[in-house]
C-alpha cells in the first residue's frame, strides 16, 4: 500500500499508510533532557496511534518508567549525559527494547548529520520509526 497521508500542521510533507501502522498502539518512552521536543512531534505520534511515555528529562525517571510502563520502543536524546545514555541503553538492550539516540529539538543547529532527529519533520519520524520496528540494529550502538 503506497497511499500517503499529510499531517497538518506538520513539516516534511507526507508519511506512506504502512509507516504509521508500526506506531500505531505503540508506547514510545522518549527522554528529552532538554525539553526541545517540539508540539508537531508530539502530534505525530500521537496522529498515528503511539503513546507517549514521557518526555522524561533524567536517568532514575527513564528507568523507573521502563518498569512501570514496558515501552515498546524508546527515543534517547543525544544531548543526555554520557553514563546516563550508557546505563538507559544497557537497561533496554537487558529488556530488549529497540531504541535510537536522537537529537530532539527544532534547531537546525542541533540536527545530527547522518543521524536521527525528532524535529517536527515527518520524514525524520520515519526514519526513526523504521529504525525502530522495520530494520532494527541488531549489535552496537543504536
Amino acid at each position: 500500500m503506497s497511499e500517503r497521508i499529510r499531517i497538518a500542521g506538520v513539516t516534511g510533507g507526507m508519511m506512506r499508510i504502512t509507516d504509521l501502522f508500526y506506531l500505531l498502539d505503540r508506547k514510545i518512552l522518549i527522554m528529552d533532557v532538554k525539553d526541545g521536543m517540539c508540539d508537531a512531534s508530539k502530534r505525530q505520534l500521537a496522529l498515528a496511534g503511539a503513546s507517549i511515555i514521557g518526555p522524561l528529562a533524567n536517568v532514575e525517571d527513564v528507568l523507573l518508567a521502563t518498569a512501570l510502563h514496558g515501552p515498546d520502543a524508546a527515543i534517547i536524546e543525544v544531548r543526555a549525559e554520557s553514563r546516563d545514555m550508557i546505563q538507559i541503553a544497557r537497561q533496554l538492550e537487558s529488556l530488549q527494547i529497540p531504541f535510537v539516540f536522537a537529537a530532539i529539538s527544532t534547531k537546525a543547529k542541533d540536527f545530527l548529520q547522518g543521524g536521527f532527529n525528532l524535529n517536527g519533520d515527518v520524514n525524520e519520524l520515519r526514519y526513526i520509526t523504521q529504525a525502530l520496528f522495520v530494520r532494527p540494529v541488531r549489535d552496537g550502538l543504536h
